[in-house]
């Protein structure tokens, strides 16, 4: 189990390459077995993940906080996967953790449990992100957020006409939020 966590479709996909079956059960079918065990426990929202709670590496406070920081310090608040887990088998190395004689082998479902246990950071199907880089990717429904975050990081009072030229820098040409001043002219 990927450093005590795992997403059904990986152990799914682990089991039905090892033993060449040609369908595989789906996550609720695969988590609906596992939960028969007393010694694991069933995420259900998607994706649908198996925890094994007594694991060290759950129960490892320094995973977390290395893979924040590392999150933080990203210019664009973005770390890929397979960037994350080589990270992650980094600060094992270096902390020496002598409780298991190899490194885990840490899976796309142990990076989002970290995303439901980590407030200040968000993960998809590929990438982990801040807060902040989740608004601006995922848009409209998340807006407020990254409003909140730049007139947080400028920590003074703000026009809305520099909030959104703020909200457009990164952003490419088709995507970028329409300025609502023109919007206004044309009613009156």
């Amino acid at each position: 189990m990927g450093g005590g966590v795992c997403c059904a479709d990986e152990i799914a996909a682990a089991l039905g390459k090892r033993w060449r079956w040609s369908a595989l059960p789906s996550d609720e079918a695969m988590a609906s077995l596992v939960s028969l065990s007393p010694n694991y426990e069933v995420v259900w929202t998607p994706p649908v993940r198996l925890l094994l709670p007594e694991h060290r590496c759950v129960n490892c406070s320094g995973i977390g906080t290395i893979l924040t920081e590392a999150v933080v310090s990203r210019s664009n608040g973005t770390l890929p996967f397979e960037e994350a887990i080589s990270i992650m088998h980094s600060y094992c190395q270096q902390q020496h953790c002598d409780l298991s004689p190899r490194m885990p082998l840490f899976s796309k479902g142990f990076l989002h449990y970290l995303d439901d246990t980590i407030e200040e950071i968000l993960a998809d199907e590929t990438s982990l992100y801040t807060q902040y880089a989740w608004a601006m990717k995922y848009g409209k429904r998340r807006r407020s957020m990254a409003i909140e975050k730049i007139m947080l990081d400028v920590c003074r009072p703000m026009h809305f006409t520099e909030v959104h030229a703020v909200m457009n820098k990164e952003r490419p040409e088709h995507g970028k939020i329409p300025v609502l001043q023109e919007q206004r002219r044309t009613t009156r």
